[in-house]
């Protein structure tokens, strides 16, 4: 409500749209029983439940949106064609999360602004776990060029694990 006040000119969201994990218990706002995000018509589901916040809604159609992912939008600290932490991966993981991520990629581009060209080139192309374009460049005459970064797709893995990283780092 507050970004509708102020009467801006351009949204640029920088990822975590959506989380891909159950409530949790110091979330701000919780949704009815929410399972762990797997698959396209889960994803779907969860963008769908974000949408549907008029607050939300009424932010979409006032201005411009630049926006870009980090890894909630399919799994907590994946990296690249890496699963990261999160709901548990069949006995081919490997394939498990590369469709895990081709049906994130699907429902993201579906409920957000994104351009039509950049999923159909991802699509034509058969890019294997479903890649689609983000990073771009925007500019605005003289006043700004904003480079938006795609920093999951294209990451090495994490060098430490989860686990070791100091709290709060």
């Amino acid at each position: 409500r507050h970004m509708l006040d102020e009467q801006l000119d351009l949204v640029m969201f920088l990822g975590d749209y959506i989380y891909e994990y159950p409530n949790a218990t110091a979330a701000i706002r919780s949704f009815p029983t929410l399972g762990w995000v797997q698959t396209l018509p889960e994803y779907r589901e969860r963008h769908a439940l974000h949408r549907s916040d008029p607050h939300l809604q009424a932010m979409h159609a006032a201005c411009p949106w630049l926006l870009t992912w980090d890894d909630h939008e399919v799994q907590n600290d994946y990296a690249g064609g890496q699963a990261g932490d999160g709901a548990p991966l069949g006995l081919n993981a490997a394939a498990d999360f590369a469709a895990r991520r081709a049906a994130a990629h699907q429902a993201y581009y579906e409920h957000m602004p994104l351009r039509a060209s950049e999923f159909a080139r991802a699509l034509t192309a058969g890019s294997p776990g479903g890649e689609l374009r983000l990073y771009s460049r925007y500019r605005f005459g003289r006043l700004a060029d904003v480079l938006v970064l795609d920093s999951r797709q294209y990451r090495d893995p994490q060098v430490c694990s989860p686990r070791g990283r100091v709290a709060g780092m």
